[in-house]
């Protein structure tokens, strides 16, 4: 069997690129979202709401979820899984139950840099209208601000809160600007903490993009990376009363636990 851990986290924090860089080791398999935590969701539901639940023991549960994740990627020769879903923090007691000791890496941002992220791609893209898959937002920057807020960040991030308070252990923070500036360190950090020898990657030479998802999305580049790990200043597409707004709320909770840890803030030249 595979080993499996897991990208999760809040949007527009940098899975794609951490993904990406991932994907550099011959070992590894890392994307995009997949269907599996939908899947295995489901699988758990109709074993407890079928006529045969009774009879269905764990480890009968267990070794079909298991298969799952088996057949989904056997596809794919890499002995190493990072499946990625927002919804996995939510379901840490239970991926932990199927694959034992298996971790989690959370991507996290400031909060008012995602809302400003969604901003720039629909700035970007004053064709197409603004809407993400299932959410259309509306057409005035206040009120959309908001719907951002509500709809596509507060969902994970009481799930990554979730994840947090129920097995800590399971949770490494991977903060966008950290992965940016410090990439080295941040890898060699992720590296650590899930047990495996680190591995020489490139960050000058990334290639990845999925124009047909991101179309059928609604937004164009959605997924898009530079080939390049920068860190590049945030440069504000939503209204400075806004941007005050969300940074006045404080919502970002890793900070004194990444400091505590020195995952933030020590110069790349430092740590080689």
């Amino acid at each position: 069997m595979k080993n499996y851990f897991f990208v999760s986290g809040l949007p527009r924090s940098g899975s794609t690129l951490l993904s990406t860089i991932l994907s550099q080791n011959p070992d590894f398999y890392a994307d995009i979202s997949s269907p599996l935590s939908m899947i295995v969701e489901n699988t758990v539901r109709v074993f407890s709401e079928c006529e045969n639940s009774p009879h269905i023991d764990e480890e009968r549960r267990i070794n079909v979820i298991q298969s799952l994740f088996e057949g989904y990627y056997s596809q794919h020769n890499q002995s190493t899984v990072f499946d990625t879903s927002r919804s996995w923090t939510r379901h840490t007691s239970l991926i932990n139950k199927i694959f034992p000791n298996t971790k989690v890496l959370c991507c996290v941002r400031n909060i008012d840099e995602i809302i400003n992220s969604f901003e720039k791609l629909w700035s970007n893209n004053p064709l197409y209208y603004k809407q993400i898959n299932d959410f259309t937002y509306s057409q005035n920057i206040f009120e959309r601000s908001d719907e951002i807020y509500n709809r596509s960040i507060i969902p994970h991030y009481t799930s990554l809160k979730e994840g947090v308070a129920k097995n800590p252990e399971m949770i490494h923070f991977v903060e966008y600007e950290s992965l940016c500036k410090f990439p080295e360190r941040t890898m060699k950090n992720i590296y650590e903490f899930i047990g495996i020898d680190y591995y020489d990657h490139d960050f000058n030479e990334l290639d990845y993009e999925n124009s047909k998802f991101d179309l059928k999305s609604g937004v164009p580049n959605l997924h898009k990376i530079k080939p390049i790990v920068y860190y590049e200043d945030c440069k504000y597409h939503i209204p400075e009363e806004v941007k005050q707004k969300y940074q006045q709320m404080k919502m970002e909770f890793w900070k004194p636990y990444n400091q505590s840890q020195g995952l933030i803030a020590i110069p790349h030249q430092q740590y080689k």
